[in-house]
């Protein structure tokens, strides 16, 4: 058995608590002052692979997401570690995978902000973007190495199915207030990555956008690349989402108003073909789990 944290190690715990509160507070309030300026610049460098600008609105819907979060981490049920040698539960999740990683993620967001907005020429902001993208890719892979259960199951039996996929050892509400929401952020974040490279492209060759029409093909191929690979090495459905949403926004984006019908028209084809081949991905996936649960009760059925 796990023991309990000793009384220093809960204020330690409790103020990285607090931390997590006050840093994404003041993320947000830099968002809200300065989002209406972040769109207007980024209409400004207009690339082959802007999205359109109704796709950003998946930033209300991540940041209510991670709000969600944030006061769920205050629930006291959250500072019980799990009870099962070698599991993770919600205590585990928050303060070993997502630790101060959380509050690093806050600051790099912010500092994105203003490093967009300050400066006229974009790749300053490439700097703050790229250690968002490790902050979380460092948590979403300690949340995916976690073996989790649920912090109020104590059954020894849970040990023996180690050949379960993991969301089972986890209670909902842990799963889809830690797990998801970080997915979600994360998958995002690889999407605006990849945006913000090219609008620094922009910014440096602005006479000449047809030459990075080869590199848009790649780059949304590299994107559906990831979005398969993470889903069928991580067996992670939600990874994908953000990627179709945001290969959607590029194809409803305003490259036909910027650039030569026939050359987007194109560049369109290749959207297509790639969101098709992600969307039969996660059929295939989704598929697989299902199989996999039938199974499951199936077995259930016979140990009965």
């Amino acid at each position: 058995m796990i023991q309990p944290p000793q009384p220093n190690q809960r204020i330690l715990v409790l103020l990285f608590r607090i931390l997590n509160l006050a840093f994404f507070t003041v993320a947000l309030v830099i968002n809200a002052l300065g989002g209406a300026k972040t769109g207007e610049i980024s209409n400004q460098r207009q690339t082959w692979i802007t999205p359109a600008g109704f796709s950003f609105g998946i930033w209300g819907f991540l940041y209510l997401y991670l709000c969600a979060f944030v006061l769920y981490q205050l629930l006291p049920k959250t500072y019980t570690p799990c009870r099962l040698y070698g599991y993770a539960g919600a205590f585990e999740l928050i303060t070993n995978a997502i630790h101060y990683h959380f509050i690093c993620s806050c600051i790099f967001n912010s500092s994105w902000i203003l490093f967009w907005n300050r400066f006229p020429r974009a790749w300053p902001s490439l700097f703050p973007m790229s250690f968002l993208w490790i902050s979380l890719a460092i948590m979403y892979a300690q949340l995916k190495q976690a073996k989790q259960v649920s912090i109020e199951d104590e059954s020894e039996q849970l040990v023996q199915q180690d050949s379960l996929n993991y969301q089972n050892f986890i209670s909902s509400w842990a799963y889809f207030l830690i797990v998801t929401p970080f997915t979600l952020y994360f998958a995002w974040i690889t999407c605006a990555t990849i945006v913000n490279v090219f609008a620094v492209a922009a910014v440096i060759n602005p006479a000449d956008p047809f030459a990075t029409l080869p590199l848009a093909i790649g780059a949304v191929i590299f994107l559906a690349s990831i979005a398969l690979l993470i889903m069928f090495w991580k067996k992670d459905i939600t990874f994908a989402l953000p990627c179709l949403w945001a290969l959607f926004g590029i194809l409803k984006g305003n490259a036909i108003q910027h650039y030569p019908s026939s050359q987007a028209s194109s560049f369109a084809w290749v959207i297509i073909s790639t969101m098709i081949v992600v969307g039969l991905g996660c059929v295939f996936m989704m598929a697989i789990k299902l199989k996999k649960l039938m199974g499951l009760e199936q077995n259930n059925r016979r140990n009965e």
